[in-house]
């Protein structure tokens, strides 16, 4: 966190599943962003496949680090909110 307070030119983001890493993270101007709502967006944008961010969804599910999504779900961007405690 200390590296991206001192970026000035970009706007840094944490990229975590950790509910309260990204919580703390705000407190250090830097935007949370969870890796399921990271993958719902390039669904939407049409840059990943909702196949893909499925299966990259069941990786991260099987190391105990979020719930399971489906398809659907990545597409409507509808998430809830992800990794809580």
């Amino acid at each position: 966190m200390a590296m991206a307070e001192r970026l000035a030119e970009v706007d840094p983001y944490l990229l975590c599943e950790d509910y309260n890493a990204r919580i703390e993270s705000i407190h250090h101007n830097l935007t949370p962003l969870s890796v399921h709502k990271l993958l719902s967006q390039m669904v939407r944008k049409d840059r990943l496949s909702a196949a893909d961010a499925v299966s990259f969804a069941s990786a991260v599910q099987a190391a105990e680090r979020g719930s399971d999504y489906t398809a659907a779900d990545f597409i409507s961007g509808r998430l809830g909110r992800v990794g809580r405690p």
